[in-house]
């Protein structure tokens, strides 16, 4: 037993998305990315979560993550924010998995750097490709729900946490203003 070594715990610097970061995603994302970028940006759900969800578990008022689908393997709900339920209004089905990719990694990492804006011809400069942040979109989630919530024991509810982790890393690393920020973005125009 003394060759094992324990289970390194990751105390590295949380990465989040900001609101404008965010806005050039779904600007830049094919339709078929939409819902997966909202559940994970506004719902916080793991990616291998996010890729086992139907669209049966995706209520109107919730997300009921059976236990079979969540890391934890024990059952949530994570209630479905205002703007939440504006993205996936257009894109909601009946059943069916949410998403369509069986390497998520890959679409993602191309949508960052499809991010890449070119310059104008008045001179403005151009906005260079996007860096993807390893669980950029969870961590962003409970970053900025923290700040509205102030309640770990509800954002560790939510995310599938604990308490004591989401204190420990998400506590205090952005305003509520930014949090105000993160959640208002909408689809715009909106899909009709």
């Amino acid at each position: 037993m003394e060759g094992i070594e324990n289970e390194f715990e990751d105390d590295s610097e949380i990465e989040i998305f900001t609101p404008e970061e965010l806005r050039r995603l779904f600007a830049s994302a094919r339709a078929e990315l939409i819902p997966y970028l909202a559940i994970a940006a506004f719902a916080g759900l793991r990616a291998a979560e996010l890729v086992r969800l139907d669209w049966s578990d995706v209520k109107a008022d919730y997300i009921e993550l059976k236990k079979g689908k969540a890391k934890t393997r024990s059952r949530r709900l994570i209630p479905i924010q205002p703007n939440l339920a504006a993205w996936l209004a257009h894109y909601r089905q009946k059943s069916g998995p949410v998403t369509q990719f069986a390497n998520m990694s890959k679409q993602l990492l191309w949508l960052a750097e499809n991010t890449a804006a070119e310059g104008k011809e008045d001179g403005t400069p151009a906005k260079p490709a996007l860096t993807w942040k390893h669980n950029g979109l969870r961590h962003s989630f409970i970053t900025y729900r923290m700040a509205i919530a102030n309640d770990e024991n509800i954002v560790a509810s939510e995310s599938g946490n604990s308490p004591d982790m989401i204190y420990r890393h998400y506590r205090q690393l952005i305003t509520p203003e930014q949090a105000k920020a993160w959640f208002s973005i909408v689809p715009t125009p909106a899909p009709a």
